[in-house]
């Protein structure tokens, strides 16, 4: 089984609280990980800005929507 885990995107006014989380995250990717059982961790922090990839400050807008399908799409496209 291989498992895709993602980072969270940021979010204004949450941004300690998601940057701490987003660590614990790829901690976990890290010690779950395993040759038989791949864990690939999904970073859909880097790159993306609360301020103009988001329509409220938290959800994703059109670009925002492009940014992460395109960090999806290059995490599992290897693995099909």
């Amino acid at each position: 089984m291989k498992i895709l885990l993602a980072q969270l995107i940021p979010a204004l006014g949450y941004e300690s609280d998601i940057s701490t989380l987003n660590s614990e995250i790829a901690t976990l990717a890290s010690n779950k990980n395993t040759g038989s059982s791949p864990v690939i961790l999904v970073d859909q922090n880097s790159g993306f800005s609360a301020s103009t990839d988001t329509y409220d400050g938290l959800h994703p807008n059109g670009t925002g929507d492009s940014k992460m399908a395109d960090r999806w799409y290059s995490a599992l496209a290897p693995l099909i």
